[in-house]
């Protein structure tokens, strides 16, 4: 082999030796910046999966707040009907024993339960029309909450 020749195969193989490098650090630079796209992809999953629980707990939480505060009210109303039917049964004994002796009195009593009696039949009927409603706004809920 000649001097030329040998010049010349050294060099090609320095050329190949540098064109190899380089070309080896650019597609690790390409695979790292692939690998930095996938891994900013998958935090930015995560954040949004994250908030979107975070929501959900906080309206969870308002929603059970709200319902204890109902069921409080709900105990307290209870306690009040408790107490004044207790007062009307009581009031009724009593009004009946009074009566047992005078017809006129006996006529009052029963007005004024006949008038209790409406009374009491309109509001059932009332409740029961807010029962079918308050039953149809939770089958529409259960309906439309997301699956």
């Amino acid at each position: 082999m000649t001097p030329q020749l040998i010049i010349a195969a050294v060099l090609a193989a320095a050329g190949f030796a540098g064109g190899f490098g380089v070309a080896w650090e650019w597609q690790a630079s390409n695979i790292d910046q692939i690998n930095l796209e996938r891994k900013d992809e998958i935090i930015s999953q995560q954040r949004t999966a994250r908030a979107t629980i975070e929501r959900a707990t906080n309206s969870l939480v308002a929603a059970q707040n709200k319902a204890t505060d109902r069921a409080i009210l709900l105990r307290r109303n209870d306690d009040l009907s408790r107490s004044a039917l207790d007062s009307l049964r009581e009031s009724s004994a009593a009004a009946v024993r009074a009566a047992a002796n005078d017809l006129a009195a006996c006529n009052r009593i029963a007005a004024a339960q006949s008038a209790v009696l409406n009374e009491g039949g309109e509001l059932l009927q009332e409740v029961s029309r807010d029962a079918d409603q308050c039953f149809s706004d939770l089958q529409l809920t259960q309906e439309a909450w997301p699956k």
